[in-house]
């Protein structure tokens, strides 16, 4: 399951917002599927869907969009990213 980019940017602004990732969060828990927050920009973001159990994310708070043969290159190693990725949790007692 995708959590549309769309709504994971009213988690800082707007409580429907908030109340509604979190339905969905827990629609995929009852389910038994790993959801995916799309287009996380911000750390508040970031820790809003962690607070809500989600553990996937994919955003340009972890690295830009690429062209396919920068990633490729990338990905096999043949060049470092350009910008700071974030690959960090935040931890919670």
């Amino acid at each position: 399951m995708k959590i549309d980019g769309g709504f994971v940017s009213r988690v800082e602004t707007q409580a429907v917002g908030r109340m509604l990732v979190k339905a969905l969060l827990g629609i995929a828990a009852t389910l038994e599927i790993e959801p995916v927050a799309k287009h996380v920009e911000t750390e508040a973001q970031l820790d809003f869907l962690v607070e809500n159990g989600c553990k996937r994310f994919q955003g340009h708070l972890f690295a830009a969009p690429k062209p396919a043969d920068d990633f490729l290159a990338l990905a096999r190693g043949k060049s470092s990213p350009r910008e700071n990725v974030v690959v960090r949790l935040p931890t919670r007692a």
